[in-house]
Protein backbone atom coordinates (compact mmCIF):
# COMPACT_ATOMS: atom_id res chain seq x y z
CA UNK A 1 0.00 0.00 0.00
CA UNK A 2 1.68 3.19 -1.28
CA UNK A 3 -0.88 5.90 -2.16
CA UNK A 4 -4.11 6.76 -0.67
CA UNK A 5 -6.94 9.44 -1.47
CA UNK A 6 -8.97 10.63 1.19
CA UNK A 7 -12.33 12.17 0.11
CA UNK A 8 -13.47 14.11 3.02
CA UNK A 9 -14.73 17.84 3.79
CA UNK A 10 -14.07 18.17 7.47
CA UNK A 11 -10.34 18.53 8.48
CA UNK A 12 -11.31 16.69 12.17
CA UNK A 13 -12.38 13.73 10.60
CA UNK A 14 -9.52 13.68 8.17
CA UNK A 15 -6.60 13.74 10.52
CA UNK A 16 -8.52 10.95 12.14
CA UNK A 17 -8.55 9.07 9.31
CA UNK A 18 -4.95 9.75 8.30
CA UNK A 19 -3.20 9.07 11.51
CA UNK A 20 -5.05 5.60 11.34
CA UNK A 21 -3.89 4.57 7.91
CA UNK A 22 -0.28 5.72 9.59
CA UNK A 23 -0.82 3.63 12.32
CA UNK A 24 -1.29 1.25 9.52
CA UNK A 25 1.68 2.04 7.59
CA UNK A 26 0.16 4.31 5.25
CA UNK A 27 2.31 7.59 4.64
CA UNK A 28 1.46 8.81 1.52
CA UNK A 29 -2.04 10.41 1.95
CA UNK A 30 -4.19 12.92 0.12
CA UNK A 31 -6.58 14.82 1.00
CA UNK A 32 -9.57 16.59 -1.43
CA UNK A 33 -12.61 17.95 0.26
CA UNK A 34 -15.34 17.63 -2.65
CA UNK A 35 -15.36 15.23 -5.45
CA UNK A 36 -14.73 17.68 -8.48
CA UNK A 37 -10.96 17.91 -6.17
CA UNK A 38 -10.89 14.39 -6.25
CA UNK A 39 -10.80 13.49 -9.70
CA UNK A 40 -8.45 15.82 -10.56
CA UNK A 41 -6.04 14.11 -7.96
CA UNK A 42 -7.01 10.90 -9.58
CA UNK A 43 -6.20 11.95 -12.77
CA UNK A 44 -3.02 13.88 -12.37
CA UNK A 45 -1.87 10.83 -10.85
CA UNK A 46 -2.58 8.56 -13.53
CA UNK A 47 -0.73 10.49 -15.60
CA UNK A 48 2.50 10.60 -13.65
CA UNK A 49 1.56 6.95 -14.02
CA UNK A 50 1.04 7.24 -9.56
CA UNK A 51 -2.11 5.94 -9.35
CA UNK A 52 -3.93 5.80 -6.01
CA UNK A 53 -3.60 2.17 -4.56
CA UNK A 54 -6.63 3.62 -2.16
CA UNK A 55 -9.51 5.39 -1.85
CA UNK A 56 -11.22 6.39 1.72
CA UNK A 57 -14.34 8.48 1.13
CA UNK A 58 -16.92 10.07 3.29
CA UNK A 59 -20.36 9.87 1.74
CA UNK A 60 -21.39 12.40 1.82
CA UNK A 61 -19.82 15.81 0.97
CA UNK A 62 -19.83 18.37 -1.83
CA UNK A 63 -19.25 17.35 -5.64
CA UNK A 64 -18.01 21.16 -6.45
CA UNK A 65 -15.92 23.71 -5.10
CA UNK A 66 -18.85 26.10 -3.14
CA UNK A 67 -22.07 23.33 -3.45
CA UNK A 68 -23.43 22.12 -0.74
CA UNK A 69 -22.93 18.83 0.77
CA UNK A 70 -24.64 15.79 -1.44
CA UNK A 71 -26.05 13.00 0.49
CA UNK A 72 -25.41 10.81 -2.52
CA UNK A 73 -21.70 11.73 -3.05
CA UNK A 74 -19.70 8.71 -2.18
CA UNK A 75 -22.50 6.27 -4.28
CA UNK A 76 -21.94 9.24 -7.36
CA UNK A 77 -18.15 8.67 -6.85
CA UNK A 78 -18.47 4.88 -6.95
CA UNK A 79 -20.92 5.18 -10.11
CA UNK A 80 -18.26 7.44 -12.04
CA UNK A 81 -15.42 5.25 -11.19
CA UNK A 82 -16.99 2.02 -12.85
CA UNK A 83 -17.72 4.14 -15.87
CA UNK A 84 -14.32 5.63 -15.81
CA UNK A 85 -12.92 2.16 -15.59
CA UNK A 86 -11.09 3.20 -11.94
CA UNK A 87 -9.98 -0.05 -10.48
CA UNK A 88 -9.01 1.56 -7.15
CA UNK A 89 -10.08 -0.21 -4.05
CA UNK A 90 -12.75 2.10 -1.58
CA UNK A 91 -12.93 2.49 1.79
CA UNK A 92 -16.23 3.32 2.92
CA UNK A 93 -15.82 5.97 6.41
CA UNK A 94 -18.96 7.61 7.02
CA UNK A 95 -21.20 7.86 10.01
CA UNK A 96 -23.56 6.39 8.77
CA UNK A 97 -22.37 2.42 8.92
CA UNK A 98 -23.29 1.46 5.25
CA UNK A 99 -23.12 -1.77 3.41
CA UNK A 100 -22.05 -1.23 -0.43
CA UNK A 101 -21.16 -4.37 -2.32
CA UNK A 102 -18.88 -2.29 -4.29
CA UNK A 103 -16.36 -1.15 -1.75
CA UNK A 104 -13.68 -2.48 0.04
CA UNK A 105 -15.45 -2.14 3.14
CA UNK A 106 -16.99 0.42 5.35
CA UNK A 107 -15.43 1.70 8.63
CA UNK A 108 -17.91 3.43 10.72
CA UNK A 109 -17.02 6.22 11.88
CA UNK A 110 -18.44 7.00 15.76
CA UNK A 111 -17.31 8.89 19.10
CA UNK A 112 -16.27 5.09 20.78
CA UNK A 113 -14.51 3.62 16.97
CA UNK A 114 -11.09 2.19 17.28
CA UNK A 115 -10.34 3.55 13.82
CA UNK A 116 -6.35 2.00 13.92
CA UNK A 117 -8.11 -0.98 14.45
CA UNK A 118 -11.35 -0.83 12.23
CA UNK A 119 -8.60 0.21 9.65
CA UNK A 120 -6.68 -2.72 10.20
CA UNK A 121 -9.29 -5.08 9.68
CA UNK A 122 -10.32 -3.65 6.67
CA UNK A 123 -7.10 -3.21 5.02
CA UNK A 124 -6.19 -6.68 5.53
CA UNK A 125 -8.81 -7.63 2.91
CA UNK A 126 -6.49 -5.84 0.16
CA UNK A 127 -3.67 -8.77 1.02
Amino acid sequence: MKRVLVIEDEIIKYMEIKKALEFNGIREIQMAEEQESAWEEMEKAEEQGLQFDLIVTDMHYSLKKGEAPNPDAGFILLDEMEKRGYKIPVIICSSLNFREPRALGCVWYHKNANLEFDFKDVLQRLK
